[in-house]
């Protein structure tokens, strides 16, 4: 009841060597329990760095829509008309602007959390239909709206990636490693 993370299974399945250990002969039908603690410890590992990977990954995603609200509130002419010509300019804000959208679109983020959905892994309340929602509208994001038009689509993006992590948190074996990651980010 007590063994939750890889690492509880993996220190079990070593006190139960000890124990087999000290046992002898006896202690022989007790190595396949042995084997399933250290194939659970293995299994766990795997979805605890599944996990870590994905919310790693979902941090930059939605640090990369805080640069791009940023950047919306902040530079003018990044956006509209104006961002649509400057946009096919290097070197400008507005450029800059647009291969950041870009690199939101190419879906790194939402592909980990697709992943780790697929793995069996569990996003809490997180359902396909609202991945694919999330993945719609990050494709749909146009910077050639008005400003104000551009920052209600990255807002609503990044409640929708908030959204996705949050449930990571409260479904996930270790809390405090995926906090640590946030922390990074």
């Amino acid at each position: 009841g007590s063994l939750q993370t890889a690492e509880d299974y993996r220190n079990a399945a070593s006190n139960l060597a000890r124990q087999i250990a000290v046992m002898g002969d006896a202690g022989q039908s007790l190595i396949p329990m042995l084997t399933q603690l250290q194939e659970q410890a293995k299994r766990l590992e795997g979805v605890e760095k599944s996990q870590q990977t994905t919310t790693r990954s979902t941090a930059q995603g939605i640090q990369t829509v805080e640069d791009l609200i940023n950047s919306v509130e902040t530079e003018q002419g990044v956006t509209g008309f104006w961002g649509m010509m400057l946009g096919k300019l290097p070197w400008t804000k507005a450029r800059e602007l647009r291969i950041d959208a870009d690199t939101l679109r190419s879906n790194m983020a939402l592909d980990a959390l697709k992943n780790l959905k697929a793995t069996g892994a569990t996003l809490g309340s997180v359902s396909e239909a609202e991945l694919r929602l999330l993945e719609s509208e990050i494709a749909q994001l146009n910077l050639d709206q008005s400003q104000a038009a551009v920052l209600k689509d990255l807002n609503k993006i990044q409640s929708r990636y908030q959204n996705a992590i949050r449930a990571a948190y409260r479904d996930t074996n270790q809390p405090e490693k995926l906090d640590a990651i946030m922390q990074e980010v």
